[in-house]
């Protein structure tokens, strides 16, 4: 979790670097968020900071169960980029792709950020207070997810022989 929360802070740092570039840089083509749509997204965005922490973090726990962890590394990799909006924005996948991604907690974590920030329709379809009971309950259940993989991960620890 400190290696997610340095990478975190320096990638903000970065990207903030970036962002005041581009509006020096293109600022006649560039759009400035609305103070309410800034409002709006600062708890938005601490809620997805805490989901993408916990599903890190239950990912990891999985590791106890494996000899090896590169295939849970990567397919939590895979899964976060295809699902939240990385490599290619949730709301052009097909239909069915787009209710199938929704109904994962990963376009919570990147793409309904995204476009509560630019002031754009959520492709969830709900209200900021729909969006963040969303990101609660995905919260919620990677909590209880991270108590059992760990009580289970404690259970069959054996270090030293003992």
């Amino acid at each position: 979790m400190a290696q997610m929360l340095g990478t975190l802070l320096t990638q903000g740092a970065v990207n903030l670097l970036l962002v005041f570039a581009g509006f020096a840089c293109f600022g006649k083509y560039m759009t400035v968020p609305s103070v309410s749509a800034l409002i709006a997204f600062v708890p938005c965005l601490l809620l997805a900071v805490a989901l993408r922490l916990l599903m890190i973090e239950v990912f990891s726990l999985l590791c106890f169960f494996t000899t090896g962890y590169l295939g849970i590394a990567w397919t939590r990799a895979a899964l976060f980029d295809f699902f939240s909006g990385a490599m290619i924005p949730v709301v052009l996948f097909p239909g069915w792709l787009k209710t199938a991604a929704c109904c994962t907690p990963f376009p919570y974590m990147l793409q309904v950020p995204v476009a509560v920030l630019l002031g754009q329709e959520t492709m969830a379809g709900f209200g900021m207070p729909g969006i963040y009971g969303l990101q609660i309950v995905w919260i919620l259940v990677f909590l209880a997810l991270h108590v059992l993989l760990y009580s289970l991960a404690r259970r069959n620890l054996t270090i030293a022989g003992g």
